[in-house]
């Protein structure tokens, strides 16, 4: 999963962060910030489409003295790890044996390049939040929008009464009815105040909208609950930075100007799977529908108009740095005359019947209302994790090779010490299998060399033959054993074979005779039941005959004391995380303690050493291991204790990105010790020796001794990452949709109309959005453009106007050329451009639908109700105090026009007449020029000439047609 965050480097870290779902952390990569912060990016979506992203951190008054930032976008990489946990068996650890347990987990960041489009600090404090609500009308809000358009008029627009004076105008039952603008039901109120308006709108969105409804409605009830805040802001932005680079931003909150804002604004709700849900614009619109089933066009018209513009919401301002900019008291009995009409029983009703006021428009000069956002929470990981890491030693001492400990019970005593020290360092039991093979391999090699001896018995030549073959094998054994070691080990080896030789010479004289013979035979039944149970009689006569002839005495405890501790595991370059081109490291204190005994000396204990090292290995391609060489120290602690420390560190280039990469690690140990070896006959003598495990040439014991680590090493940039083969990404074009289910799952936007094919599949049924259609209804009107104009993008005429919805809105076409939208024909020769509302068949309500207005080239925002009638007589002239007129004197020519153009709502179809005065003589003309050409009829009238113009069909003027006549 990726998590995109702004990773912020800061000296201060806000006690809010965990309200906010910021993760906060020391910072050890630089000594120029104290803490990290990882604050979640919420994107900012249109359409399915990207476009931005946005993140919020606050910080308490206390705190905001010299905060710095330093800030990067960061995608985190959430993986799920698989653990073994709760095993019966924890040295060996698998899935028969433990459960499996997933955890979501950080294992990686990638930066990303970013550019800031928008930067807002703000601060907030005196915070009073009230809710007013009408439980005697739960489903009807007609006294709720009296209410919000009293306090648009009193509370948004004045000093007083502030909001404290509203609450307790309907506490207080004996109020008068105009400081409750003529609001005559109940009204409960609840009112709080807060520090800052997050922490307001935080508490009032979780529990206190839920009290206040269930308290005073019923859970049938469709409620509207109205808001009223008050608080003092301020805020700095990026439009005040002219001139500074766009890589850094200084800001001092002493200079960012305070505004006491106040705003009032409603919201609908209804009772929904056990508890109360704020309805969207869409359904509150929709639950009006039901609610008032037979709506004029003009009651749906208030409706569509005023419940989005009041759960947008009005807001104010009041004063700027505590000056005051509003007039100090409201006029309660004016604005009650303006809003106290007859008696209206439904919001549509209310709304028409004050449609005229003035006062209260006075009050909505901007529309700022307040969007909350709901956070998601990162979850809280730490990063730096303990790996635990099996390492060990174990030593084979040069005695083990030699052929008495092959036989009996006192090399398995040794075998158990060795287990035992395995046990004391997190040795894993494979190892010990290991050092028991050695012995059970060569054991079964000499059992067949008793064997061939054994042979010997039948027959006296073969018996004869028998015994020179085993003392050959016997003695070749020795030499070549000889041959290839020194010391203390050859003179053991010796007694070791002189024992063998002696017991092969003794069954050979025994198996010579009868009785004797069968003697041996028993025997030899004895000793093979009892080798199968475990023990071995002629090995234990063997080894206590070698011990008497030659004996070995350690001087030093054996095995050593070893503990490798501070196990750790890191990257190299800890920001660039586990990726190619970065280095693994492991690194382990190795400890190790000797001990005096056997009457060792303090120079046999200085002779002596304990060491370490690490061997790694990857497959091939993978990664390269190399031990980085760390000195040792070894010292004395008494006359009988010696320390040996070294830190063991081992380095991983990482050169592929592979899940599971598996890392061998192999801790060999090096033990030089002190021996002392006594002959039956002769002086006992001392020497050091020197054994290592595991040793280089044994591949079985090196593979049984090596710890596996496996390592998730991930791809190095975030684009190789979302295309690595090696995850299966549900979404690979990341538009919400999974790739089985994806129409086009390698492209986000298979039309490119800008809408992702999520949101467009999402909301085919509603809008009418095709997944693979620029535009779904062939209106000419992309599904893009659609979508923001919320007309539908499956029906070509949303409105049912007679204009397909590309022909009423100015967009871009698929081709790159513009349409939409006509010329509107003025008076005279004038014309000016404009669109209509596609989801609006008759925005001005004049009867025109949208088409008409087209076709009459007139404005379909602008109510068509009467003819232009325009009259001019000449000469014109501008006369003494500049007034204009037709200055003429008797025998002066006159010339009078008249123009009518039509942008009524209906064709002129009736008689237009004018009727002039009798001192102007001598007329002609009079006849229509224009669009159409009405018969004149000219006649007398009371004290003058009359001209008529007759429009009756077929002669009628029609929607936008223009005439002329001239006299």
């Amino acid at each position: 999963q990726l998590s995109p965050v702004l990773q912020v480097y800061t000296n201060v870290a806000p006690e809010l962060a965990d309200q906010y779902g910021i993760s906060v952390a020391a910072a050890t990569d630089t000594p120029f910030y104290d803490y990290v912060m990882y604050i979640p990016l919420q994107a900012v979506s249109d359409g399915g489409n990207v476009s931005a992203f946005y993140a919020k951190a606050a910080y308490s008054p206390d705190e905001v003295a010299n905060v710095t930032w330093q800030a990067s976008m960061v995608w985190i990489v959430q993986a799920a790890l698989d653990q073994y946990v709760n095993c019966s068996d924890p040295d060996h650890p698998d899935a028969a044996t433990c459960d499996i347990e997933t955890q979501t987990t950080p294992v990686q960041t990638y930066d990303d390049t970013f550019r800031i489009t928008g930067l807002n600090v703000s601060k907030s404090q005196n915070v009073e939040i009230g809710i007013f609500g009408t439980p005697d009308s739960p489903n009807e809000d007609q006294p709720l929008f009296n209410l919000a358009f009293g306090m648009a008029a009193a509370f948004l627009n004045n000093q007083h009464p502030d909001l404290q004076e509203v609450q307790q105008r309907f506490i207080d039952p004996s109020t008068p009815i105009a400081e409750r603008w003529g609001v005559t039901t109940r009204v409960e109120v609840d009112y709080s105040t807060y520090p800052h308006a997050d922490e307001g709108w935080a508490e009032t969105s979780s529990s206190k909208v839920g009290d206040f409804l269930n308290t005073y409605y019923q859970t049938g009830d469709d409620p509207s609950l109205l808001y009223a805040v008050q608080q003092d802001v301020g805020a700095f932005n990026m439009d005040s930075q002219a001139g500074q680079p766009l890589d850094s931003f200084t800001v001092s909150m002493d200079t960012i100007h305070t505004i006491t804002q106040r705003s009032v604004k409603l919201n609908t709700y209804s009772f929904q799977s056990s508890q109360w849900v704020g309805l969207s614009l869409n359904e509150t619109l929709e639950l009006m529908q039901e609610r008032y089933p037979d709506m004029t066009d003009e009651d749906e018209f208030y409706i569509n108009f005023f419940y989005p513009f009041w759960q947008q919401g009005n807001t104010s301002i009041i004063a700027v740095d505590e000056q005051e900019i509003a007039p100090d008291e409201a006029n309660d009995e004016e604005i009650l005359d303006a809003l106290h009409t007859e008696a209206s029983d439904t919001v549509s009703e209310f709304l028409e019947a004050i449609e005229d006021i003035g006062e209260v428009y006075i009050a909505i000069r901007s529309s700022e209302g307040a969007i909350g956002k709901l956070w998601e929470l990162i979850q809280k990981s730490k990063n730096a994790q303990g790996i635990a890491i099996a390492v060990g030693a174990l030593v084979v001492f040069a005695m083990l090779i030699t052929t008495a400990l092959l036989w009996a019970q006192g090399g398995w005593e040794l075998v158990g010490k060795v287990s035992e020290w395995f046990a004391s360092t997190l040795l894993t039991a494979m190892t010990v299998y290991y050092a028991v093979e050695i012995l059970r391999e060569a054991k079964f090699a000499f059992k067949e060399l008793l064997q061939l001896s054994e042979l010997s018995k039948f027959g006296w030549g073969m018996a004869v033959i028998g015994l020179i073959v085993g003392l050959i094998l016997i003695w070749s054994f020795f030499g070549a054993f000889a041959n290839s070691h020194s010391g203390l080990v050859v003179g053991y080896a010796l007694a070791a074979a002189i024992a063998q030789t002696i017991v092969t010479i003794l069954f050979f004289v025994l198996s010579i005779f009868d009785i004797t013979f069968i003697l041996v035979a028993i025997y030899s039944l004895i000793d093979f039941i009892s080798n199968i149970f475990g023990y071995d009689i002629t090995g234990a006569f063997t080894t206590w005959l070698t011990n008497t002839f030659y004996d070995i005495t350690l001087l030093v405890h054996s095995p050593p004391d070893v503990e490798i501790t501070t196990q750790s595991a890191t990257m190299a370059t800890p920001a660039a995380g586990p990726v190619p081109g970065n280095q693994f490291l492991l690194t382990a204190d190795y400890y190790g303690v000797i001990d005096t005994e056997n009457g060792g000396t303090l120079d046999d204990l200085k002779k002596t050493k304990l060491d370490g090292k690490w061997s790694g290995s990857a497959e091939d391609g993978e990664a390269t291991a190399s031990e980085m060489v760390n000195p040792q120290y070894c010292y004395q602690v008494s006359d009988s204790e010696r320390h040996c420390e070294r830190q063991l560190e081992m380095r991983y280039l990482l050169q592929e990105a592979k899940r599971n990469m598996a890392l061998d690690l192999l801790t060999i140990n090096t033990f030089v010790y002190v021996a002392q070896g006594c002959p039956l006959i002769g002086k006992c003598s001392t020497e050091v020796e020197t054994t290592v495990f595991p040793e280089d040439d044994d591949q079985d014991g090196i593979e049984k001794s090596t710890v596996t680590l496996y390592l998730d090493v991930l791809p190095a940039t975030l684009d190789d990452l979302w295309n690595w083969d090696q995850l299966n990404n549900p979404d690979i074009d990341g538009d919400g949709l999974d790739n089985t289910s994806d129409p086009d799952p390698n492209n986000w936007d298979h039309d490119g109309d800008t809408l992702s094919d999520a949101y467009e599949v999402q909301y085919q049924s509603t809008r009418g959005t095709l997944w693979n259609k620029w535009d779904s209804d062939n209106d000419g009107l992309g599904d893009w453009d659609e979508t923001g104009i919320a007309s539908n993008a499956g029906d070509p005429d949303t409105d049912n106007d007679g204009l397909l919805d590309g022909e009423e809105w100015w967009h871009e076409n698929a081709d790159g050329t513009w349409s939409g939208g006509w010329m509107v024909r003025l008076f005279e020769t004038e014309s000016a451009f404009t669109v209509s509302d596609p989801t609006v068949a008759d925005a001005d309500t004049d009867d025109l639908l949208d088409s008409d207005e087209l076709s009459g080239q007139s404005s379909p925002w602008a109510a068509n109700v009467a003819p232009a009638l325009l009259t001019v007589a000449s000469p014109n002239v501008v006369g003494p105090g500049g007034r204009a007129g037709a200055f003429v004197k008797p025998g002066d020519s006159v010339s009078w026009m008249m123009t009518i153009f039509n942008d009524s709502n209906k064709a002129i179809s009736s008689t237009v007449t004018s009727c002039l005065p009798s001192a102007l003589i001598d007329l002609s003309g009079g006849q229509l020029t224009g669009d159409v050409a009405a018969p004149l009829q000219i006649g007398s009238c009371d004290g003058g000439t009359q001209y008529a113009w007759n429009f009756a069909p077929p002669t009628e003027l029609g929607l936008g047609l223009e005439v002329t006549a001239t006299l």
